[in-house]
């Protein structure tokens, strides 16, 4: 994709609109410091280059960076309202250069004598609440080692790629999920298989259940994360997915007229699991139970894109687990780019995740 088709429509109008932006540059490649300041900018929609100036624009640290570092990032952001709560903005990566641009700009009416003008050559961009309504997703995290979890640093590579989404979390350590016992299970058959009306007593024994199912219900994309125990998901996981998987809520039947009561065709979901063994090979791929089963209980629900990454061997000798694990977060950073619509304009090659397929390559 060129410069020139780069931005929608929508995202040219809302650019037009803004005047300020907040520029950051750095000196060198791997500088500790980077420098981040507002800017007045100017947006050449013909070509798409954004051009910054500024009073003694050659003696900024911004101008001095570009000199020695062309990679520059523009941020462009507003609220559109503040109730609803909707912000917006765009977000671009790029390199500068200078050039000199007289007589042109947002300047152009003011007496400067210099004329130079850093320009940015956008190569990729992430937006929001621009040409659509924001996704929200919903984390589901079971993360008991926590800051040493190797689970956790797959769920980090995730949200390092979130852009245009709002995110909730639910922490399955802190709202333990109730599990199926003899009255509440009772009570759900009642309700959603048999069509029958609950009594008090028992709305309040499905209480948190509904509110789980209500949580995944909001959500467009769905992401749990876990390590796996014992070849399968821990039991505190199966538990929030009993309380989630309700007919009726989280999925659906077909009426008499073939129409669907309830349909998650647009929605998407991505399991992150660790794994101590390897299960990628045929002598042990049928004891994992684990991303199997999840990916399952989301096909069920009638999710339309339902995927899955396991980072195995993470009890294996350093050297194998940790090509195992970046392997495993380039996987996870590919599906949320995709996800997220974030926008590469430069070559590159994409690792494909794992499907519903569940294809391992070999290590």
């Amino acid at each position: 994709m060129t410069i020139r088709n780069m931005f929608s429509d929508k995202e040219i109008e809302y650019i037009k609109t803004q005047r300020l932006a907040r520029i950051s540059t750095m000196s060198r490649e791997g500088a500790l410091q980077l420098d981040v300041v507002p800017v007045g900018f100017d947006f050449d929609s013909s070509k798409k280059y954004f051009y910054v100036r500024g009073l003694n624009l050659s003696k900024t640290k911004k101008y001095r960076n570009v000199l020695k570092n062309e990679k520059v990032a523009l941020f462009i952001d507003d609220l559109k309202s503040v109730n609803p709560w909707s912000p917006r903005g765009i977000r671009i990566h790029g390199t500068a250069d200078i050039v000199a641009r007289k007589g042109q700009g947002y300047l152009m009416d003011n007496d400067h004598a210099c004329t130079k003008y850093m320009r940015i050559i956008p190569k990729e961009k992430w937006s929001w609440g621009i040409d659509e309504p924001m996704k929200k997703t919903l984390i589901v995290k079971y993360i008991p080692r926590d800051e040493q979890s190797n689970t956790k640093k797959l769920l980090d590579a995730f949200r390092e790629e979130i852009s245009n989404s709002t995110v909730e979390e639910l922490d399955l350590l802190e709202d333990l999920p109730d599990m199926f016992l003899r009255s509440n299970l009772l009570a759900y058959i009642n309700r959603n298989l048999l069509g029958r009306k609950m009594l008090p007593r028992e709305e309040n024994l499905l209480s948190k259940m509904d509110r789980m199912a209500a949580q995944l219900k909001s959500a467009d994309i769905a992401v749990v994360v876990f390590p796996m125990y014992n070849y399968s998901m821990p039991a505190i996981v199966k538990a929030w997915f009993d309380s989630v998987i309700q007919k009726g809520v989280t999925f659906g039947e077909k009426r008499r007229d073939g129409q669907m009561i309830v349909s998650n065709a647009e929605k998407k979901a991505l399991i992150l699991i660790s794994s101590g063994g390897v299960y990628s090979n045929e002598q042990f791929s049928g004891r994992e139970h684990a991303l199997s089963l999840s990916i399952q209980e989301f096909q069920y629900m009638g999710y339309s894109d339902v995927r899955g990454v396991l980072a195995e061997g993470m009890s294996m000798k350093e050297e194998v687990k940790q090509t195992n694990l970046d392997k495993s977060m380039r996987q996870i950073r590919a599906i949320a780019r995709e996800w997220y619509e974030k926008e590469r304009y430069e070559d590159s090659k994409s690792v494909s995740p794992i499907s519903k397929n569940r294809r391992f390559d070999k290590l």
